[in-house]
């Protein structure tokens, strides 16, 4: 499988394993569906926009194992994912999710602090598995197979043939 294919096939593989974790809690309500696209639609961004960065960092500090790839997606992703929710929280005189309150008198509580710093965590082990998953299919060092050697040897063959 050439390089370009293998890129292709782990950014389909990531974007279909985050469209199936991303749209499972929405599987009984279909008059949520529309939000849960949107939702979808923001997740994959969120991935790509983190995913350039992970790179542009993993490449600066010459970094290529697959634990580098996660940790790295971790904490870019975790800083994202808690930065935004931080900032959407701004405005609010009061504000409660999943039974907790997060905003009393425009301030965010400590059980809501804890509820942002959880989130985030979840949204970034996610976002870092798939990363590791995408570096698993396209970029992890592989071993040459029986083909590539007979190919190399028949292309090297050619090579010397056509040079004289």
């Amino acid at each position: 499988m050439t390089r370009e294919a293998r890129f292709a096939l782990a950014a389909a593989i990531a974007a279909l394993t985050l469209a199936t974790v991303t749209l499972f809690p929405f599987r009984a309500s279909p008059s949520l569906f529309p939000w849960a696209m949107i939702n979808l639609a923001f997740s994959y961004a969120m991935f790509l926009v983190a995913a350039t960065i992970s790179h542009l960092v993993l490449r600066r500090l010459r970094l290529s194992s697959g634990w580098h790839y996660f940790t790295v997606m971790f904490f870019v992703a975790f800083v994202m994912h808690f930065g935004l929710s931080l900032l959407s929280l701004r405005g609010y005189a009061e504000l409660y999710d999943s039974r907790t309150q997060i905003v009393l008198n425009n301030e965010i509580t400590r059980p809501g602090l804890v509820l942002e710093l959880t989130k985030a965590c979840k949204a970034a082990g996610l976002l870092a598995l798939l990363f590791f998953l995408f570096w698993w299919i396209a970029i992890r060092p592989r071993r040459p197979t029986k083909h590539d050697w007979a190919s190399r040897q028949s292309t090297a063959k050619q090579i010397i043939a056509t040079n004289g």
